[in-house]
């Protein structure tokens, strides 16, 4: 799926960082020189949830804004995972036009820290 999302996001002219593991965001959010404006997380990961890795990008990225995706329902996240349902949310399978359009509205949005 990682792979997917960056294909799709490059081809809509996002400059994409790629991270395999909680490590490896917080190595890029330490050591990227310019800005990261949005981390796309799965929610629901086999180490480590997609809210700690967004918690830790935020202490390290202030500001960044986090958009989570899952083949989960929100309501089943809500009551297994603790999600917060204000939090910027995309279904899986999703299209490229939905996933250009959720990234477009989260980064033009004032909301959608992480929580």
């Amino acid at each position: 799926m990682r792979e997917l999302a960056v294909a799709l996001l490059a081809s809509q002219g996002y400059t994409v960082l790629a991270a395999e593991q909680l490590s490896d965001v917080e190595s890029l959010c330490e050591m990227h020189s310019g800005n990261i404006h949005l981390l796309l997380t799965d929610m629901v990961l086999p180490r480590v949830s997609g809210r700690e890795i967004a918690k830790r990008a935020s202490v390290l990225r202030p500001g960044i804004k986090i958009l989570y995706m899952s083949g989960y329902t929100d309501d089943a996240l809500i009551h297994r995972h603790g999600f917060d349902p204000a939090s910027a949310f995309l279904q899986k399978p999703f299209s490229r036009t939905a996933l250009a359009a959720k990234v477009r509205e989260v980064l033009d949005s004032d909301g959608f820290q992480a929580h």
